[in-house]
């Protein structure tokens, strides 16, 4: 009778554990900084990256720009995880407190969001469960990035040839040059 009852208390963990990540795919990496845990990298189940590594060209921001992005990832951002950003793991630099949670976003040259994978800590995961993180994917990908911010151009500095390029920005920032967002 035990077994049947370990072995059923097993099945029913196994079966929960894959429902829950029915939308990515997550790697574990331990990164760089020994300030920060164990990070995951999370890829879409449902979408593959679009690009090779020559569709990539640069985007020149205009001065005052970086605000313009950070607001627009935050404003994301917090429209689907709402009170869950307080609970994100923050880390504390020179002049801002931004999270360890990262956003990679690959934009193309009309300002659409084509892809994007995320990277969490292991206590960020916590919160953010994998239909969290697919209602924050669909959220990105309905908004359009404003290309007047900034400069297309090839990686040669040429007119722009690339079909994409990327932002690379923390999940949520709360203070930036010691202004709250």
């Amino acid at each position: 009778m035990k077994a049947i009852i370990t072995f059923l208390l097993l099945f029913v963990s196994v079966l929960t554990y894959s429902q829950s990540e029915k939308y990515f795919n997550y790697r574990i990496y331990k990164p760089l900084s020994s300030r920060v845990d164990t990070t995951y990298s999370i890829t879409p189940k449902f979408e593959k990256n679009p690009y090779k590594k020559e569709d990539f060209g640069l985007f020149d921001f205009k001065d005052g720009a970086g605000m313009y992005v950070r607001r627009f990832v935050n404003n994301i951002t917090k429209a689907v995880l709402k009170d869950t950003v307080e609970m994100l793991e923050y880390r504390l630099g020179k002049d801002s407190e931004a999270s360890w949670a990262k956003v990679t976003l690959y934009i193309d040259e009309e300002g659409n969001i084509r892809y994007i994978f995320l990277s969490i800590t292991k206590n960020d995961r916590k919160y953010l469960s994998d239909a969290l993180l697919y209602e924050l994917y669909q959220k990105f990908k309905a908004t359009k990035f404003d290309m007047r911010v900034g400069v297309f151009r090839s990686k040669t500095g040429d007119a722009p040839t690339g079909k994409c390029f990327t932002i690379v920005m923390s999940l949520y920032t709360k203070i930036f040059h010691n202004k709250a967002l």
